[in-house]
């Protein structure tokens, strides 16, 4: 995913989120006709704790890497559909399908740690100037 949105999205996407980022930057061009956006250099994000990282590549590199992981993703659900297909019974597609969802729920669980940690710095940066105001004010109440 593009930044500011990175966090939305988890290391496997799944779904259409990946697809909007995508979307949004056709709509951009053709309303402005820049394309010269395209050769902005933009930091890359840590998977981790998505601090910028020192490495900036343009937002064309950017887009490649999203259809990358696109690619990569549609792939592996095709792959496990072809694998269901390949299955000799009832209980061999229970058990591939069992392993796919753990895969997934436990993708989910990781991306719903991830934006929670992400959220919770988003808040306490956004509140920051508010308290410091806040507790400005209150030193020149007390002084007053």
């Amino acid at each position: 995913m593009l930044v500011p949105y990175s966090v939305v999205q988890d290391k496997e996407s799944h779904g259409d989120i990946i697809v909007w980022p995508l979307k949004a930057l056709c709509d951009y061009i053709e309303a402005t006709g820049d394309f010269a956006f395209l050769d902005e250099r933009i930091a890359w994000r840590r998977a981790d704790n998505f601090e910028k990282t020192s490495h900036a590549d343009t937002v064309a590199d950017h887009i490649d890497k999203l259809i990358e992981t696109a690619r990569v993703n549609t792939n592996s659900t095709f792959d496990f559909a072809g694998v269901l297909l390949t299955a000799k019974s009832l209980s061999e597609v229970v058990e591939l399908q069992t392993s796919f969802l753990r895969k997934r729920i436990e993708l989910t669980v990781e991306q719903a740690k991830d934006f929670q940690a992400v959220a919770s710095k988003a808040a306490e940066d956004v509140s920051k100037p508010i308290k410091t105001a806040f507790e400005k004010a209150m030193k020149e109440i007390k002084v007053a």
